[in-house]
């Protein structure tokens, strides 16, 4: 499976030899006052180690406050960022003294407005065999001082997408260890287009209700990351997996695959674990396991719309546990959360060839019975589309109060929202082990003997028919729908499967 491979080939990259040489910013003048702009000696040390071949730049705090302002700064290859015991490395909060860097090619733009974006504090592309590493217990900070960067877009003055905290490009053998990263100015670690990611022990930290899409972790069109024995408290979700939007996205076609998350804690406004909205080059072979939640609106959370395109698939959730509050569905696969509302630099027209393809997603073990969830919210959600419905949806062992239980919802008060609301999907649980129960029609119920897989089983025509035409189709259209069907399910019968690939 993914998380065995990943584990592996993530772990592997830190063996690889760096020459020795070693650099302390400190020796090389560096004030560590808290006061002064020590980004010369920062590059100072790189463009060493870069002559080296490599190298280890160390940040301490022997002689001096320990507290080092810079502007961003760009890494070099096979490097060892090592951040001392008691050092705090924080971002210059002043625009003009950060670059403009161009879009990246699956965006077309800056996240929020057209045209460049920010650079981010750390950041590099094109690099091979690069640590971050603090020290534990965790007293190594970077800081990105996002309140000015969040108080200027609350305030309409921003005219540019702010920076990330770190940011890899193009990259490969990427390590973050034994950090404690605070107030990103935008997302706080993105990857795009990298391979070989390992973060381990890395606490992200943003101030709830001010701070701005302070996600904690963006692999986007990644290959091969694990993210692991990590914390988040923030503004947004946890670990949002994309992969390009829109037109940009399906142009650079470069899919996120072979993402692992586990033994994680995340608290935060939004989702805990998100695929998308951006996920146009697609996304696949995903495994989230051992996470518990303290605070979200969804636990699991597959988001995007109709301008999007690409696919997601083969995701499966594993032994996630929530204690706090979720304010919204608690698990969510919603194909209409981004309806006609294309990336502006695509054309307000534009739409894709082809819709949003899901499926294959499994959830076995889902303990949810100690959160406290929304009365106004169904407990599952899955709206499809009825042209391109959600495929192959799994559940076993997942619970969660219902939403009508009063001691156990947010507003105390009971609900007459129904706990299971399904459109334009279909899929598979395992009889009497899921609560709220039953489930919605469009969902058949295994017995406790019958094995499930995937590509066991075959999307029903009668289930077809019954959930994803409306009623009130016209008969000649509703022909060539069936006609479409049955041509479907030959083919999918003649793969043995039920997965389109």
């Amino acid at each position: 499976g993914p998380s065995s491979n990943i584990g592996t080939a993530a772990d592997s990259g830190a063996s690889q030899d760096i020459p020795f040489l070693e650099v302390s910013v400190v020796n090389l003048g560096a004030s560590g006052d808290g006061q002064s702009d020590d980004t010369e000696f920062f590059e100072k040390a790189l463009a060493l180690i870069h002559a080296n071949g490599g190298g280890r730049l160390l940040v301490s705090s022997v002689g001096v406050n320990g507290h080092f302002w810079i502007r961003p700064i760009n890494l070099t290859s096979h490097l060892v960022f090592y951040i001392m015991e008691n050092v705090t490395i924080s971002a210059i909060p002043q625009a003009t003294r950060w670059p403009l860097v161009a879009p990246l090619p699956s965006y077309g733009q800056g996240r929020v407005h057209p045209g460049p974006r920010y650079a981010s504090v750390l950041h590099g592309a094109h690099l091979q065999n690069v640590t971050i590493q603090g020290q534990s217990p965790i007293t190594s900070i970077l800081d990105g001082q996002g309140e000015y960067w969040w108080k200027a877009r609350r305030e309409g003055r921003d005219q540019y997408t702010p920076g990330h905290l770190v940011e890899f490009v193009h990259s490969q053998d990427v390590r973050m260890y034994n950090l404690k990263m605070i107030n990103s100015p935008y997302w706080t670690n993105h990857y795009f287009d990298c391979d070989n990611v390992h973060v381990k022990n890395v606490h992200v930290y943003a101030p709830q209700h001010t701070s701005n899409n302070t996600d904690g972790w963006d692999p986007d069109s990644s290959r091969n990351v694990l993210i692991e024995d990590s914390y988040y408290n923030g503004y947004d979700d946890c670990v949002a997996i994309k992969s390009g939007w829109d037109c940009f996205g399906i142009y650079y076609a470069k899919p996120s695959v072979n993402i692992t998350i586990r033994n994680m804690i995340c608290q935060g406004e939004f989702a805990g674990i998100a695929i998308g909205s951006e996920m146009s080059g697609g996304v696949e072979n995903v495994v989230v396991q051992n996470v518990t939640f303290l605070q979200a609106n969804s636990v699991a959370k597959i988001k995007v719309g109709n301008t999007r395109g690409g696919f997601v698939r083969h995701v499966q959730y594993h032994n996630l546990t929530a204690t706090g509050v979720l304010t919204a569905f608690p698990i969510q696969i919603d194909m209409f959360l981004y309806q006609d509302h294309p990336n502006p630099s695509c054309g307000k027209d534009w739409r894709p060839s082809t819709l949003p393809d899901i499926h294959d997603i499994s959830f076995d073990g889902v303990h949810g019975m100690q959160a406290t969830v929304s009365p106004s919210k169904s407990i599952f959600h899955f709206t499809g589309m009825r042209e391109q419905p959600i495929r192959n949806v799994y559940l076993q062992n997942v619970h969660f109060p219902s939403s009508s239980s009063s001691s156990s919802n947010l507003e105390n008060q009971s609900s007459t929202v129904p706990p299971w609301d399904c459109r334009g999907v279909q899929g598979f649980v395992r009889n009497n082990t899921v609560t709220p129960w039953p489930p919605c029609p469009e969902f058949q119920i295994l017995s406790q003997e019958e094995p499930w897989h995937p590509r066991q089983h075959r999307i029903s025509i009668a289930n077809v028919l019954e959930h994803v035409l409306p009623s009130t189709l016209d008969v000649h259209v509703a022909a060539w729908v069936l006609m479409g069907a049955i041509t479907a399910l030959v083919r999918w019968t003649r793969r043995g499967s039920c997965t389109k690939e």
